[in-house]
């Protein structure tokens, strides 16, 4: 299975789009397939209740999005926080802990099969 380049392409839609929107880096439940279920990362830039997915293609309402993707966590960053945190960082995302820990697992589980 591969999540895609999703932190990566969302950076670089804020880089295009810029003010007032954000980049989110949240914790989504997958909803089909092999990852049905399973919690990991995800990156998406959000304005005034709009989501802008990227990774998937999408866009909507912020509400339904979040019900869709049963988003319980996720951190906002603006374009000169996500700057600071790409300095920072070295990496497109994620990161918060919690959300990097998610990935991790989420990985551990497609690359060896083990138990959500």
């Amino acid at each position: 299975m591969k999540l895609g380049n999703r932190y990566e392409n969302s950076v670089n839609l804020l880089y295009r789009v810029g003010n007032p929107w954000v980049l989110v880096h949240g914790i989504v439940t997958g909803t089909s397939g092999i990852i049905k279920g399973m919690k990991y990362g995800h990156a998406w830039l959000e304005h005034n209740g709009i989501v802008l997915d990227v990774e998937q293609n999408a866009t909507g309402k912020q509400s339904e999005y979040y019900e869709l993707g049963q988003i319980e966590y996720c951190k906002k960053y603006s374009l000169s926080e996500m700057r600071s945190q790409l300095l920072i960082n070295e990496t497109f995302g994620p990161w918060d802990e919690i959300i990097f820990a998610a990935d991790t697992k989420a990985w551990e589980i497609l690359k060896y099969g083990l138990s959500t």
